[in-house]
């Protein structure tokens, strides 16, 4: 019955100052304790200009008093404080393709691979000795389901060393299979 009391006086006193601006929760029934914004609800004790009297929190000791003997370096306030987020690494794998035949024409090469799926295209590199040091040139095939392209202005009668990878593109950057198998042609 006592409480019902409490909660019909609390509920009145809320309605009653909607317009202040601090509401503070002190004692054993977590009574609501209505500040004004004139008066500082930091003094404990402290009277507003509206009347209440502001009661201290823990008794008579300010528990954000250094010299306090019962907690001398804690004040009795809880702080929350929020967890670090965790950023989990995704491995990008991308599954290599096979390269399958080199057509020979005049000053090009006609390279066909096998397609590879859930890649974003395929990188063909060709070079005129097998360590891919010499003459090296990238074409770039943009498409997945693309598996010949020809590549031109190449040298005429120059042997040249050919490989292809898959690559995909993911969050603006570019994952890359393993190179596939060497095969080497020479130009018309």
């Amino acid at each position: 019955m006592k409480n019902k009391k409490h909660l019909a006086f609390i509920s009145l006193l809320i309605v009653f100052c909607m317009s202040f601006s601090i509401i503070a929760y002190a004692g054993d029934f977590d009574l609501p304790i209505i500040d004004s914004p004139g008066n500082n609800a930091s003094t404990q004790g402290a009277t507003g200009g509206d009347g209440f009297t502001t009661p201290p929190v823990g008794g008579d000791e300010d528990p954000t008093n250094p010299t306090n003997p019962t907690n001398p370096t804690k004040p009795s306030s809880t702080t929350t404080t929020k967890k670090p987020t965790t950023t989990k690494a995704i491995k990008i794998t991308v599954n290599p393709t096979k390269l399958i035949k080199l057509t020979k024409a005049k000053k090009a090469l006609t390279v066909n691979y096998a397609l590879v799926s859930g890649v974003t295209g395929y990188q063909i590199q060709l070079a005129t000795n097998k360590k891919f040091t010499k003459n090296v040139k990238y074409v770039n095939v943009g498409k997945q389901n693309v598996a010949t392209k020809k590549v031109k202005k190449l040298k005429a009668k120059k042997k040249y060393f050919v490989r292809v990878r898959a690559y995909k593109v993911v969050g603006g950057k570019t994952y890359y299979s393993n190179w596939s198998n060497v095969k080497n042609a020479k130009t018309k």
